[in-house]
């Protein structure tokens, strides 16, 4: 049963291009900060984003790590069955030097990040997974540990 969660919920990360992004507010103490963002999910099973530098959520990040964020099914977005991943985790920002190959990669599932990848302020973020729950439907809930992502 589990084998099968990690399995449809890295299949649902694999088939889909953005989250809604989760980070500590650096603005409003206290509070979350969502938005949305594109990624892309590879086979050594982490996620990058390629944002922004001047981004609030990027803002957000560089003072601290921890994040969440949250990928949805193709259902309704009302429809509490829908399919759903949230991973908990920690953004790391890539030299810029170090990863164009990953931008390339990015660059080819999100075909408009090329202007992007000319610009000198974005730059790839790897996640490094904490947790992950899992969300396949009515009474199929499932939080999946690091050790079960890797």
């Amino acid at each position: 049963m589990r084998e099968t969660a990690i399995s449809e919920a890295k299949a649902l990360c694999q088939s889909h291009k953005s989250a809604f992004l989760s980070t500590f507010s650096n603005n409003q103490k206290g509070f979350p900060f969502s938005s949305i963002a594109q990624y892309i999910f590879l086979e050594d099973n982490h996620f990058y984003f390629f944002i922004s530098d001047i981004a609030q959520h990027t803002k957000n990040l560089a003072k601290h790590p921890a994040l969440s964020f949250m990928v949805l099914g193709d259902g309704a977005a009302e429809d509490v069955e829908n399919a759903r991943v949230t991973i908990l985790g920690h953004a790391h920002k890539l030299p810029r030097a170090d990863s164009e190959s990953l931008i390339a990669q990015f660059v080819m599932k999100h075909e408009k990040a090329q202007q992007y990848a000319m610009l000198g302020d974005f730059h790839l973020w790897r996640i490094e997974v904490a947790r992950v729950r899992y969300v396949g439907g009515f009474g199929r809930a499932f939080w999946l540990e690091k050790q079960e992502w890797y």
